[in-house]
């Protein structure tokens, strides 16, 4: 396995000190593939707490957050992407969220991966797909599964067997997360879900159009 390494900022000037980089090494990594082994959200958030203090202070994460907070949505690049670390195992990276801008449904194939909020509140809407379906599929049947609230320090996490499905919104102003996420070995397209319905609560799910992952709005 990759140790980890952590990717220049070249487009901002900015890049992570030697020491930080050292830091957040192979026992971070190792770390976060326990935490994805299970379920369990209270181990991943164990992680990104371990991963935040170790970058506590460190210009170009501060550096960062300020960019996600400042970040006016433009064609083509409807959220602020930033990663901190990749392998070929996991991916960890800054998000910042424009209140004005939400992220529709869209499942995360074959994947574990959890969002902590570093600042501001978001609203989290997570769901199973109803059946067994396959990715050329145009329409999914999906059930609510719950509706959060989520401040700093909180957590939401999406596991390849339930609540695979997610949508987030920041509420008033803009939200920065740090989100991780493995790199499963078999990729399928990943789906936007665009509901016919708005009945979240009815009997038969909620009947949604899916299509294949492309900025949607």
């Amino acid at each position: 396995m990759d140790c980890g390494t952590v990717i220049p900022l070249k487009k901002s000037g900015f890049c992570f000190e030697r020491e930080t980089e050292e830091r957040i090494g192979l026992d971070l990594v190792e770390l976060a593939q326990e935490g994805m082994a299970g379920s369990d959200v209270s181990q991943m958030s164990a992680f990104f707490t371990l991963l935040l203090r170790q970058l506590e202070g460190d210009a170009a994460l501060a550096y960062l957050c300020a960019q996600a907070i400042e970040f006016v949505p433009e064609p083509g690049r409807p959220v602020f992407s930033r990663p901190l670390l990749s392998t070929p195992d996991i991916r960890v990276s800054i998000i910042g969220l424009h209140p004005l801008r939400p992220v529709p449904m869209h499942d995360h194939p074959g994947q574990w991966g959890l969002q902590q909020v570093i600042t501001g509140r978001m609203r989290v809407r997570r769901f199973d797909c109803l059946g067994e379906q396959s990715s050329n599929e145009t329409l999914a049947i999906l059930s609510l599964l719950d509706d959060s609230e989520l401040g700093p320090g909180d957590s939401s996490m999406v596991t390849p067997a339930r609540a695979n499905i997610h949508e987030l919104a920041a509420q008033g102003i803009a939200v920065v997360l740090m989100s991780i996420q493995t790199q499963p070995r078999v990729v399928r397209p990943q789906s936007w879900f665009i509901p016919e319905n708005s009945m979240l609560d009815s009997p038969g799910g909620l009947f949604c159009n899916r299509i294949r992952k492309r900025f949607c709005g």
